[in-house]
């Protein structure tokens, strides 16, 4: 019933990115699994982090109060036992769950994890920004927190699906992951995404994913191990001993293989055309 899974699959892309806050988080993870009075001590820690950090926002902009409203659309986890279902991390949706051994452990090392993480990225990347005197607008903080609600598995639904959560998540198993995945790669390609956040993002991606090829590549010449190399295979990047295959890509692979064997099917039906 211990369920560890966001480092590698929600945290994915933003531990990629920014190594030393997803340490700290995993940390945090580990002992808020243990103790939940040690948790809720956590749990405060991050609050005043992403207060501090709002207050900082707010007092550069000249008290905008569209500057604190940006910042608040960063996701903060309902934690305890509290918050609707709408609101909740899709791994831990049923409360009757938690009733059963190890689950409550378990959400909260997972939650705990997100969460800091989630405020740490926020608060050094805009520390940064800041730091280097770059000129930042409500905009570029709304967007920015857009990007890491979506990179670490919490895409925005539509309006009209907000509040079905809790139904849809059957269906399509992590909804707001899955949305969440391509939201966050859309904000590398979407004109309307500010030149700061869209500089953030590339960057996380290519650390992250840059970090995972160069592996692949160097086990893939290890005795035993086995890596398909074709963009097309449902297999492509993914370890294979024997027939145990371990997947390092964190549910983005499948959308790079979609997309190839799109390109090749339109490329192979404008050479039909042709001929």
């Amino acid at each position: 019933f211990l369920d560890e899974s966001a480092v590698l699959r929600q945290g994915l892309l933003l531990s990629g990115g920014h190594p030393l806050v997803a340490a700290k988080s995993l940390k945090r993870m580990v002992t808020a699994t243990g103790s939940e009075v040690w948790a809720r001590g956590i749990d405060r820690e991050i609050s005043e982090e992403f207060e501090a950090t709002v207050a900082t926002l707010v007092a550069r902009s000249g008290g905008a109060e569209e500057m604190e409203t940006a910042a608040r659309t960063l996701y903060r986890v309902p934690k305890f036992g509290a918050g609707n279902l709408s609101e909740r991390e899709e791994a831990f949706l049923s409360k009757i769950g938690r009733g059963l051994p190890g689950v409550k452990a378990s959400e909260r090392g997972f939650l705990t994890y997100l969460d800091s993480l989630r405020v740490g990225t926020f608060d050094v990347v805009t520390r940064g920004w800041i730091k280097s005197g770059k000129n930042i607008t409500a905009k570029d903080i709304r967007q920015l927190s857009t990007f890491i609600n979506a990179a670490s598995g919490r895409g925005s639904l539509p309006t009209a699906l907000e509040g079905w959560n809790a139904f849809l998540n059957p269906l399509f198993f992590s909804i707001r992951l899955h949305l969440g995945r391509v939201q966050s790669m859309g904000m590398l390609v979407d004109p309307r995404t500010t030149w700061l956040v869209r500089r953030e993002a590339f960057r996380d991606f290519g650390s992250t994913f840059g970090g995972i090829a160069a592996l692949t590549a160097l086990l893939s010449n290890t005795p035993g191990v086995d890596v398909r190399l074709d963009p097309l295979s449902a297999d492509f990047g993914t370890l294979k001993f024997g027939d145990t295959r371990i997947d390092l890509w964190g549910g983005f692979k499948q959308y790079g293989i979609l997309s190839s064997r799109l390109v090749v099917d339109a490329y192979k039906g404008d050479t039909n055309a042709a001929e």
